[in-house]
């Protein structure tokens, strides 16, 4: 069920450009007649809002990401120019490519049954290859929270084609993302190599068994170049006599390699504050399924248990310039 993407007028509610599944559509195809999109791939729910992003900064959005509930995420471009600076044609150009799949169509096994349920955040940035934006999504089955045989993940994907229409025709899998997973570790990075992005194992830090079932339950929040979420984690092994609604963490990594942008696990800290793997996440304060990351400017923000923090993002400023015509 709702496996597709609308966009419609907003004033008068008339369609503009649909896509959804046809098991006939061998090879993606556009409809100028139903303004619909078809592909054969389009299986699974998509439960969570599209992210719509002006990739350009011309006030008009040019691509969407979304993902859905078979671990698949999805690039639409829905703007564009040819070479000559030409508007290539609304509609007729748009399309939708699948960038990753993380889920049940690349594994059968139930550990890997990812699923997302959060719109992405999304990045610009830069490596030692060039541009790319980073794309951030969680995995975690929201109407299954108690559950502890799938192995969540969070992924950060580079999307490399930072232009209109220009998105890769190569569906990255989980296996082909860097694992930064490691902990308890001096080293700064578990691999200097990030070419297609990176990806973290939820594990219930700092004690819980692996098979905890720690799933992502919000949206990711970007302050600068620093990534924060919030997990869930049920309850395990308590008394059938006590309620017990389970934990939640806090994470704050660094976009480029997923390191630790803040201390919060001080226990580690032997006469240092060398940040290391573990000062990651901490745990919340509150009991139960946490809420989302609240900004509250200047790189400042509230956890999912409400306790303030600092990501020391520095603030922006809007830049621009004009023509004075005589």
């Amino acid at each position: 069920k709702g496996n597709a993407i609308f966009i419609v007028d907003a004033d008068t509610g008339a369609l503009i450009w649909k896509a959804v599944l046809d098991s006939a559509a061998t090879t993606p195809s556009y409809d100028a007649a139903t303004k619909t999109y078809r592909r054969d791939d389009l299986l699974d729910s998509i439960p969570s809002e599209v992210a719509a992003i002006d990739s350009d900064g011309n006030g008009l959005v040019d691509r969407m990401y979304v993902g859905d509930t078979g671990g698949v995420l999805w690039r639409v471009d829905a703007y564009c120019k040819n070479q000559d600076g030409t508007d290539c044609g609304v509609n007729a150009a748009w399309k939708m490519t699948k960038l990753l799949s993380v889920g049940r169509h690349t594994s059968t096994a139930l550990a890997d049954d990812r699923r997302f349920f959060y719109a992405p955040a999304y990045v610009q940035a830069r490596d030692s290859t060039g541009e790319y934006d980073a794309v951030l999504l969680g995995s975690g089955d929201r109407e299954n929270p108690k559950d502890t045989a799938v192995t969540n993940w969070f992924y950060m994907y580079k999307d490399r084609g930072v232009a209109s229409n220009s998105a890769s025709a190569t569906t990255i899998t989980h296996t082909a993302l860097t694992d930064v997973s490691c902990l308890d570790t001096a080293d700064s990075t578990c691999n200097a190599s990030y070419p297609n992005g990176w990806k973290l194992k939820l594990v219930c830090p700092p004690d819980a068994p692996a098979s905890c079932g720690e799933k992502t339950t919000s949206l990711a929040v970007a302050l600068g170049h620093s990534i924060y979420f919030s997990t869930y984690v049920p309850q395990s092994g308590s008394s059938a006599c006590v309620l017990d609604e389970g934990t939640g963490n806090l994470y704050g990594l660094n976009l480029q390699d997923a390191a630790a942008v803040e201390d919060f696990y001080p226990g580690n800290n032997s006469g240092t504050t060398t940040l290391l793997r573990r000062d990651r996440s901490r745990q919340l304060a509150s009991k139960g399924m946490p809420s989302e990351i609240v900004p509250v400017g200047g790189g400042r923000y509230l956890g999912g248990d409400y306790r303030p923090g600092d990501s020391g993002a520095k603030p922006g400023y809007r830049t621009y310039w004009y023509e004075k015509k005589r």
